[in-house]
C-alpha cells in the first residue's frame, strides 16, 4: 500500500470513528493551552520592557545615607553625582508635589501628582521636552488625564478621563494643596498612559519647579533633623544600570527601597499560573484518555491487522499505517491550535485587558516557539500511542489476532 492509498484510508477512517475526532479534539485542546500560556508570557514580558523603557519612575530612586548621614544634603548629592550611570541627583524636596487643578470640565474638587524629574522624563508623543525652559512653570502630562477625587482616589472611573490631545501649548491653573494661590503651568508635551503602566493621574515637571513650590509651599516637610533623614532622589541614565548602581552604593554604606516605580506583575503571574494548572492538567487527561481510545481502537481493530498478515504486511507496515493516522491527527490539530489560539487571544485582550487600567498597552505577541513546542508535544503525545501499538503487535501472532474473526 503506498502513501497516498494510507492518506485517504485514515482520512475516511478520521470521519467515520468518533474516537479519532476525540483525539484530535485532545491533541487541540492541549496544544492551544501550551499556544496560549507562551503567547501571553511574551505579551507580558514586551509589555513590562516597553514601559521600563518609556517612563522615568523605574530608574528613579531614593537613596538614603546610612555612615554620613550627618554629612549635609549638598554634600550627599555631589557624592552620589559621582557614581556610574547618574544622570540626575536632587534633594528630597524636588520629587513631587500634589496640588488641585482649576477650570476642568468638573466642577468637584481634582487633583493630581506634580512629578519633579529630568527634562525628557518619558516618551512623548506630541509637542516636546522641557530641555530649552528654565524658569518657566511647564508640564508634560498624559494625553487621557485623569485627575483624581480625593475622597474617591481608588475608584477609577473612565467618565473623569479628559483628552489632552489638542491642549499642547495651553495654560493649565494649580493651587498647592492647602493653598489658595493660583499658578498657571504650560502643557509642553503629552504621553500615552498605556504605554507606561500608569493611570494618568500625574504631570512632570523640572525638578527645581518641583522643589520651589514645596520650599514655598510645605518647606516644613522636608526639614531634616538628627533623627530624620530624607532620601535623595537619583535619576539613572538607563532602567538596566540600576542594579549595578545599587550594588555600588550598598557598598558604600547607603541603602535603597528600590525603583520609586516598579513593574507589578501580579495580574501577570495569575494568568500565568492559571494556564499552566490547565496546561498540565490537560495533557495529563489528554494522554490517559487518548491510552484508553487507542487500546479500545486496537482490540476493534484486531481482525484487520490478523487479515493484513495474512496477505503478506509485516508488523512495521501496520505500525506505519496506524503513524499515518497519527500524523493526520497532529496536523489536523496542528492548524486548529493555530486558529483558535489567535481567537481566544485576541477575545482575552478585548474582554479582559483593554478593561484593566493599568494593562491597556499590551499587545498581544504570537509564540510561534509555543506553537511549535505544542506540535512537539503532540507528537511526543502520538509517539507514545504507537509505541504502545507496535507493543502489542509484537505480542500477539497472527493466529490469535485471526481468533477475533
Amino acid at each position: 500500500m503506498n502513501v497516498r492509498d494510507m492518506i485517504f484510508l485514515n482520512i475516511k477512517k478520521l470521519v467515520r470513528k468518533k474516537s479519532n475526532l476525540i483525539n484530535i479534539l485532545l491533541l487541540t485542546i492541549t496544544g492551544t493551552c501550551v499556544f496560549l500560556g507562551f503567547s501571553i508570557n511574551a505579551s507580558l514580558n514586551q509589555y513590562w520592557e516597553n514601559c521600563t523603557d518609556n517612563i522615568v519612575e523605574y530608574r528613579t530612586l531614593s537613596v538614603f545615607p546610612t555612615y554620613d548621614h550627618n554629612m549635609p544634603n549638598s554634600d550627599r548629592i555631589d557624592k552620589l553625582k559621582q557614581y556610574k550611570h547618574v544622570e540626575a541627583v536632587e534633594s528630597p524636596d524636588a520629587r513631587i508635589i500634589s496640588v488641585e487643578i482649576h477650570g476642568m470640565k468638573k466642577k468637584k474638587e481634582q487633583m493630581i501628582d506634580i512629578i519633579g524629574t529630568v527634562d525628557t522624563p518619558v516618551n512623548i508623543i506630541k509637542g516636546e521636552d522641557m530641555s530649552k525652559y528654565n524658569k518657566e512653570n511647564v508640564l508634560i502630562c498624559p494625553q487621557r488625564f485623569y485627575p483624581y477625587v480625593q475622597e474617591e482616589i481608588d475608584e477609577y472611573s473612565k467618565n473623569r478621563i479628559i483628552d489632552l490631545s489638542d491642549k499642547v501649548g495651553s495654560t493649565i491653573t494649580i493651587s498647592p494643596l492647602g493653598s489658595k494661590d493660583k499658578i498657571d503651568f504650560k502643557i509642553v508635551g503629552i504621553y500615552d498612559t498605556t504605554l507606561t503602566n500608569s493611570r494618568g493621574d500625574s504631570c512632570y515637571a523640572k525638578f527645581s519647579t518641583v522643589k520651589r513650590l514645596n520650599q514655598k509651599y510645605q518647606k516644613e516637610v522636608f526639614e531634616e533633623t538628627e533623627s530624620f533623614i530624607l532620601p535623595n532622589i537619583v535619576v539613572i541614565d538607563n532602567v538596566r544600570n540600576v542594579d549595578d548602581f545599587v550594588k555600588s552604593i550598598t557598598n558604600d554604606g547607603m541603602v535603597t527601597t528600590g525603583a520609586i516605580k516598579e513593574i507589578t506583575v501580579d495580574t501577570g503571574d495569575k494568568i500565568m499560573q492559571v494556564i499552566k494548572v490547565l496546561s498540565i492538567s490537560v495533557l495529563i487527561i489528554s494522554v490517559i484518555i487518548s491510552i484508553l481510545i487507542e487500546i479500545k481502537d486496537y482490540e476493534y481493530n484486531k481482525k484487520n491487522y490478523g487479515i493484513l498478515k495474512t496477505i503478506g504486511y509485516k508488523n512495521k507496515e501496520i505500525i506505519k499505517i496506524n503513524d499515518v493516522k497519527y500524523i493526520i491527527m497532529i496536523l489536523i490539530s496542528f492548524v486548529f491550535t493555530f486558529i483558535i489560539g489567535i481567537f481566544i487571544l485576541l477575545w482575552f485582550h478585548k474582554i479582559y485587558l483593554s478593561e484593566q487600567v493599568m494593562l491597556q498597552g499590551i499587545e498581544i505577541q504570537l509564540s510561534f516557539i509555543g506553537l511549535f513546542i505544542s506540535l512537539f508535544i503532540n507528537m511526543l503525545i502520538m509517539l507514545f500511542l504507537s509505541i504502545i501499538i507496535k507493543s502489542k503487535l509484537e505480542k500477539q501472532d497472527t493466529l490469535n489476532l485471526l481468533k477475533e474473526l
